[in-house]
């Protein structure tokens, strides 16, 4: 593989994981620094950004080290009208996480848009970095789509609940998924290590669930092992 694979969660910041990842008395504001000393790498959620400003971009990169690799999920708030004005908005207030950011995440699955319009969005994300995306079936089935993601090499996600291996293309491959299994857990380190070889990408793979860190943990182990 041409980097290390990133193994991390979707997102930290879950009251939820109170008790059971984090200690029950540490404080909100203290979960990305005990997060960071677990893992190497996260998923961000676009629902984790405080907007505005983004203030609490510069405490995240206090409590991490440099080698800590972020892939930023663009929010909806971003690409609405008028667009792209607000996506260039949010790009820019990123500030010095941009220089940490492996790539970029966006979800289409919930939205309707002309291949204009997709093009106003991807376009801006991928001058600033490798891009993966979500979609929905009939996108994915879609000739013009498929056409558009190669010109702009914009990675598909890979759902290895759905499919048995990532689709080829882009530079940012991301495995979405909440398994327990260790034996999927590694179907999906070496499926994402054949890709990272024939690509010469960056990928990863990000899980979710009140069980996240258990399966991000033992992932990394798994991977640790194969030499991955």
């Amino acid at each position: 593989m041409t980097e290390e694979l990133m193994v991390g969660t979707v997102g930290w910041d879950y009251s939820e994981w109170a008790g059971t990842y984090y200690p029950d008395d540490m404080p909100e504001d203290w979960r990305f620094g005990y997060y960071s000393n677990d893992f190497r790498s996260v998923l961000v959620p676009g629902d984790h950004f405080p907007g505005g400003d983004l203030p609490a971009v510069g405490d995240w990169l206090e409590d991490c080290d440099e080698s800590f690799r972020f892939v930023v999920e663009i929010p909806a708030t971003a690409l609405a009208e008028p667009a792209p004005d607000r996506l260039t908005e949010f790009m820019d207030c990123l500030g010095g996480l941009d220089q940490r950011t492996a790539g970029y995440y966006l979800n289409l699955t919930q939205v309707e848009a002309s291949p204009t319009q997709l093009v106003t969005w991807l376009e801006p994300v991928t001058r600033r970095g490798p891009l993966c995306v979500n979609a929905r079936p009939a996108d994915i089935d879609n000739a013009e789509f498929s056409q558009l993601l190669s010109r702009l090499d914009v990675g598909l996600c890979w759902s290895p609940d759905v499919s048995s291996a990532p689709a080829a293309g882009g530079r940012l491959m991301l495995a979405l998924t909440e398994t327990q299994d260790p034996k999927q857990q590694r179907h999906i380190v070496e499926a994402l290590e054949r890709w990272a070889q024939a690509s010469q990408g960056t990928a990863g793979v990000f899980f979710g669930g009140v069980n996240a860190t258990n399966a991000a943990t033992q992932t990394r182990i798994i991977a640790e092992m194969l030499g991955i």
